[in-house]
This record gives C-alpha cells, sequence and structure tokens, in this order.
C-alpha cells in the first residue's frame, strides 16, 4: 500500500471488508440488499428466526461480530444435518462467508476444507472462488486474490458466450446469482488494487460494480468510489487522470477536483447500510395522554411585547387552541408570562413561575432568550423544561423544540440520502437563513459520504438567475469552448449548450415566492430532469394551484398540520408553523419525563413524529409532499386535524396585564372557520 495512505485508505477497507461476504448468501432476487442462500428454506431469514432477528446498524459492533458467529455457527450446524450434497455446499459456503464477515479468516478457512471444485455448481464455484479470493486478501497475499477474481470473471464471461452460442436462457435466479457473485468479487478487487497502490484499477471496478446496481446499493457504492478518490492528494489524483485510458475514470477524478467530498474517516461503515434490514424508525408511536403523572401548573413563557410579537403570539395560541382540546380530568392550569423585550431578565420569569407553583415550562421562545436560561446558574433547577429555541448545552430536565434552518437542511439531507442519491447541487440564497440552511446541509451530506457538486448563490430579489444556473451546470464551459472552436474554424457550427451529468439533485432554498421564480429557470437549463428538493418555506400553506403549478415536481418537507389546517388555523406560512410547534409543545409536555428517559418513545404531533433524543434535542420527522399540477399533495395518508371543542371553563390564568386582553381559548363561540381565524372582538 502507499505509504501515504495507509491510514485512510487501510482502514476503510478493512472496516468495509469485514460486512463484504454476507452478501454472499446468494438468491433469486436482483437486488444486494435482500438476499438469501439457496434453497429459500434455508436462508437467511431462518437463522434470524432462530437467533432473535437482524441487528441492523443498531448493533454495536460487538454485537453485530456475535450476531454473524451465531449465523456461521447455524449454517455450519444445517450443514452437518443436511442429507442432500447440494444443501450441505450451500450452508457450508454460508458458514464460511459469515465467519468473514465476523472478521473470522481461519474459521472460514477450516469450515470449506473439504469442498473441491468438482463438487461445486457453477454459482456455488463463484462462491467459493471469492470465499478462496479474501483468504488471500486476509493474508496480504493481494495478487493471489486478484489472479482469483478475475478467473472467476474469465469463466463467467466464458460461460455467458456459450449459453448465447447455443440460444438458451439461463434460469431467473442462476442469472441474478452469478450477477451477484460479481458485485461482491469487484469489491474485493479494489479493495485489492488499492493495497497495491493501483487507484485507476480500483476506480475501474468500482464503477462496473456501480453500474450493476440500483437505488440505495448504487449510492453506497458511488460515495465509496468519492471516498476513496479524496482520500488522494491532488497530484496522485492528476497522475491517475493522466495514465488512466479509462474515461470514466477519468471523469470522475477530473469531477473530484471541482466538487467536495466527505473523507473517508467520517463513514467508514456505509456498506453495513445498504444491507440494513430492519426499518428505519425504531421509535414506539404513543398518542398524547394526560393522566396523574402529567404536569398540573404550566407556565408558558413568551416575549409578547417585544419585536417578536406576532411569532410569540402564534405559539401562544397553538398553545391555546390545544389546551382547548384536552377534555381529560387532569387537564392542567396554565399561566402566560409576558417575558418583555430584555433577554437578560429571563430568570426573573423563571423564578417567578417556580413560585407560583409550575410544575412544568414551556419556553422562552428564542434563541437569546434561551441560551440567556441554560447558562445562568438557576438552569439546574429540576423543573421539567420544554425550551422553543437556542443552541446551547442542554441540562438533563429540559428538551428543546425548535423550527431553525438547520433542522431543514438536516432533513433534506437525510431524505436525499434515502433516495440513493450521491452528487447534490445547491442554490442558495444570500440571506441569513439561506446561508444557515445550506451550511447545516452541507456538513449532514458530506458526513454521510454524499458529494458536493456545486453551490450558487442568487439574490430573491432578481427575476432573471441565468447566470447563476449557466454557473451551476457549467453551461458557461460549454459556451466558451464554442466559441473557441468558432474561432479557430472561422464559422459557427451548429451548437447545443452541454450541461454537466454529475448532479442527482437541486437543493433549491427559497420561500414559496422566489421558488416561483426560480424553479421554472431550472426546468429550462436542465431539461426538466433533475430532481428538485426544496425546504418547508416553499409552501406558504395557502393552496393556489394557479400560481404554484410553476413548482410542480418539487419535494419538500411540511408539517401535516400545515396541509390540513386551513379550516382551522388563522395563520399561514412561518406563523402557522409556529402555531403548530406551540401545540406540539403542550403535547410534549402531558409525556415530557416519560419521553426524555427513553428515546425509543414518539409522538404523532402536528409538526410530524416527534421523538427526544439522550441529548435533550427534540426531533421532528415531518411528511414529505410534492406539487403535483400547482397542489401540495402528501405522500401519505394524513389524520383530518381536530376542531376546537366549547369548555365552559377554560383553565387558563393570566398575568395582569394579559387579562386585560381577555381570554382566548378557542371555542365554536369565537372560531370563524370559514374566515380561518379568531372572530373579531374574541
Amino acid at each position: 500500500m502507499h505509504p501515504k495512505l495507509n491510514c485512510g485508505i487501510r482502514s476503510l477497507t478493512a472496516v468495509a471488508m469485514a460486512s463484504l461476504i454476507a452478501a454472499c448468501a446468494s438468491g433469486p432476487v436482483a437486488t444486494v440488499e435482500d438476499r438469501a442462500i439457496q434453497p429459500e428454506t434455508m436462508g437467511q431469514n431462518t437463522a434470524e428466526q432462530a437467533y432473535g432477528g437482524s441487528q441492523g446498524d443498531t448493533a454495536t459492533p460487538l454485537e453485530g461480530r456475535r450476531y454473524q458467529i451465531e449465523q456461521a455457527e447455524y449454517y455450519r450446524r444445517l450443514a452437518d444435518s443436511s442429507q442432500a450434497s447440494t444443501e450441505t455446499i450451500d450452508a457450508t459456503l454460508s458458514a464460511a462467508e459469515f465467519y468473514i464477515q465476523a472478521d473470522d479468516p481461519r474459521r472460514a478457512e477450516r469450515s470449506i476444507a473439504d469442498l473441491t471444485p468438482a463438487q461445486l455448481t457453477p454459482m456455488q464455484d463463484n462462491r467459493y472462488q471469492v470465499i478462496l479470493a479474501y483468504l488471500a486478501y486476509a493474508q496480504m497475499d493481494y495478487d493471489l486474490a486478484l489472479d482469483r477474481i478475475y478467473a472467476m470473471f474469465s469463466r463467467m464471461q466464458s460461460r455467458q458466450q456459450a449459453t448465447l452460442a447455443n440460444e438458451q436462457q439461463p434460469e431467473f435466479s442462476q442469472a441474478n446469482t452469478v450477477n451477484q457473485q460479481r458485485v461482491d468479487a469487484l469489491l474485493l478487487a479494489s479493495f485489492c488494487h488499492q493495497a497495491l497502490g493501483e487507484y485507476d484499477l480500483a476506480i475501474t471496478n468500482l464503477v462496473e460494480r456501480e453500474s450493476l446496481l440500483f437505488g440505495a446499493a448504487r449510492a453506497e457504492t458511488t460515495r465509496y468510489i468519492w471516498q476513496v478518490i479524496n482520500s488522494l492528494d491532488v497530484a496522485q489524483r492528476q497522475a491517475v487522470i493522466d495514465s488512466t485510458s479509462n474515461a470514466v475514470v477519468r471523469n470522475r477524478f477530473e469531477q473530484s477536483l471541482q466538487g467536495e467530498v466527505g473523507t473517508s474517516a467520517q463513514q467508514p461503515r456505509q456498506f453495513d447500510q445498504w444491507r440494513r434490514s430492519l426499518p428505519e424508525n425504531q421509535a414506539d408511536l404513543m398518542e398524547s395522554r394526560w393522566g396523574p403523572s402529567a404536569p398540573r401548573n404550566i407556565a408558558i413563557l413568551l416575549p409578547l411585547s417585544s419585536r417578536f410579537n406576532k411569532a410569540a403570539q402564534a405559539v401562544r395560541d397553538g398553545i391555546e387552541y390545544q389546551h382547548s382540546l384536552n377534555q381529560s380530568n387532569y387537564r392542567p392550569q396554565i399561566n402566560v408570562y409576558d417575558v418583555g423585550d430584555s433577554p437578560w431578565q429571563i430568570m426573573q420569569f423563571y423564578a417567578a413561575a417556580q413560585q407560583s407553583g409550575a410544575d412544568l415550562i414551556i419556553g422562552p421562545l428564542g434563541k437569546d432568550y434561551a441560551n440567556q436560561l441554560t447558562s445562568s446558574n438557576q438552569a439546574g433547577a429540576a423543573i421539567p423544561t420544554v425550551l422553543l429555541g437556542g443552541d446551547q448545552f442542554l441540562p438533563r430536565h429540559a428538551a428543546r423544540l425548535t423550527i431553525s434552518p438547520e433542522h431543514q437542511g438536516r432533513l433534506v439531507s437525510e431524505r436525499a440520502m434515502a433516495s440513493g442519491y450521491v452528487n447534490a447541487a445547491i442554490l442558495v440564497p444570500n440571506t441569513t437563513t439561506g446561508t444557515r440552511t445550506a451550511d447545516a446541509f452541507t456538513r449532514h451530506w458530506l458526513q454521510n459520504g454524499g458529494k458536493l457538486s456545486k453551490a450558487v448563490s442568487y439574490s430573491p430579489r432578481q427575476f432573471d438567475h441565468s447566470t447563476e444556473l449557466k454557473q451551476l451546470f457549467d453551461i458557461n464551459q460549454s459556451e466558451f469552448r464554442h466559441r473557441r472552436i468558432s474561432d479557430v474554424l472561422g464559422f459557427k457550427p451548429k451548437f447545443a449548450a452541454y450541461r454537466r451529468t454529475d448532479i442527482d439533485f437541486i437543493f433549491m432554498i427559497a420561500d414559496n415566492k422566489s421558488g416561483r421564480i426560480v424553479r421554472p429557470q431550472i426546468n429550462f437549463f436542465s431539461g426538466a430532469t433533475v430532481p428538485v428538493l426544496a425546504p418547508s418555506s416553499i409552501y406558504n400553506g395557502i393552496p393556489d394551484e394557479t400560481n404554484n403549478v410553476d413548482l410542480d415536481d418539487t419535494s419538500f418537507p411540511v408539517m401535516p398540520w400545515v396541509l390540513m389546517s386551513n379550516e382551522v388555523s388563522p395563520y399561514a406560512g412561518q406563523l402557522n408553523m409556529l402555531f403548530a410547534m406551540g401545540s406540539d409543545a403542550y403535547q410534549l409536555a402531558a409525556n415530557f419525563r416519560e419521553m426524555r428517559s427513553n428515546q425509543n418513545l414518539a409522538l404523532q404531533g402536528n409538526m410530524g413524529i416527534l421523538s427526544i433524543e439522550p441529548n435533550g434535542e427534540v426531533i421532528n420527522q415531518p411528511v414529505w409532499a410534492k406539487f403535483r399540477d400547482g397542489m401540495a399533495e402528501s405522500e401519505q395518508t394524513l389524520t383530518p386535524i381536530n376542531r376546537p371543542q366549547p369548555r365552559p371553563d377554560p383553565g387558563v390564568r393570566y398575568e395582569a396585564e394579559e387579562r386585560q386582553q381577555g381570554q382566548r381559548s378557542y371555542n365554536e363561540s369565537n372560531w370563524d372557520s370559514r374566515q380561518s381565524r379568531r372572530k373579531i372582538g374574541s
């Protein structure tokens, strides 16, 4: 191995190799993510039932290794008890493959010691050769490993040519099994070439492997390609560009010099992820319930008389709306405190809430207010608190529910990863919110192995973004080449602008107004073929199929409340999202102690599915929607919004200055559903 890469590539290769051969358990499916050995009755599911199911990515390295050993032992016993020779060989090969995944090559070698090539079918021989190649790789005999792999490829090609010559069609399961073994062998070959410092050949094998896959498996291979290339310095990459005869490999190395790629150290277990068998969301969904353990006296701290009064009022209205729906016998008393325009005075109001007997506090709202509270000496007081902002470390009794640009960036990154995208391009408005959203997206995207092909800033005040989009798609370079050719030839040849092809999707950071201007221009320059994702701000919550038709095929995260609340909420856009945040803060209060101590619990809220991480951050998973014919359509069925119910005693008490404004409880007497707002004078 090249000495400069000993740390980066060897560690990445070793970790990735630990899970290589588990995929060798072949079966009648074309995807690599879900495989079982032949015959199906002896598949991996049987072993999982015997040992309690797959550990997936939730297991620690020790637990994962123990599980693989158990799988290997299961197949070894199955081989000993089987009467049919074919089943015995299949189980023996599976045992060796799981031993290798558990990083135990010695037992893998012993398990196949009695096998001979004469006993094996062509498919079994492919599995056997990959195992032998790995054993050679484990002994650092990279040339022997490559000899075995390329000899297997040669036999595959010969059998395929013979089949075509005889005009025979291979069985579906056999054809796919051969394909799967090639997928595994190509990965192992790339490891060997990396160890020998032959990076052009390593990438050649990975590119071929990439072409055989699709979906999440293909994306993980693509990310690995970028990480291997990114581990080389610029001089090494240029050397490959100058020496390789493979145009595809040269193109990948050239692209790596233009974009930004996360380092291999940030995603060392990526090849485990595309074999994930467990659902992504492991949380137990619970209903919000008010019981004996729920708080009985809740204090609400909001800057109602500050420059943030509209936001504070929207949050308060959301809390009161949800409070009006609470018909339980454990309905709490609520006290609302106007904390004014001075964040440094927040502790006075916090202390007043304590003295009034509050057993849970919602707020304060805003970064400065929340940070002032968490950084104060009194923040250690063990009163459960649901903060509505801030970015500082949280004490154990606190949680933080917020709507932030950083959260939007992470949501889009996670969605793009789940969609199998690898190469991202970003259109960023030159605003503070746009920059924060883009920075959070980029950070999460690169940490998880994605590639950032291009980021271009634009002004939301402009109407023509052709200059920015030409930069995004590198069309300027294409036009420049055309001018150079025209100058040389003395005439202008026929010309069609060439755009770059290494963009899987565009993250268009925009609100509804600017998005309707930018999106059609993206369609023009991209040929309407590149997927576009956007933050929640792309939808203002107002159905408008005439104007929003320009946003068709744009996907975005959205609170269920925003899609379902037209007949209930007095707000739209950002204020409506704050309204939903207030209502969910109230629901979190009912289940705060239980959810704060158990991060596996989740709550279906108006913002989405809510759970609390061990560090106190409330994770919100909204639904995803897409514009179709100008209408925002959710990807899943949503529950209708509950209407406010009349209640004689609203159970809401205000401070003296608030009492003058009258009670704001939502009920049938003061709610105008046709206008979607409170009645005048209510």
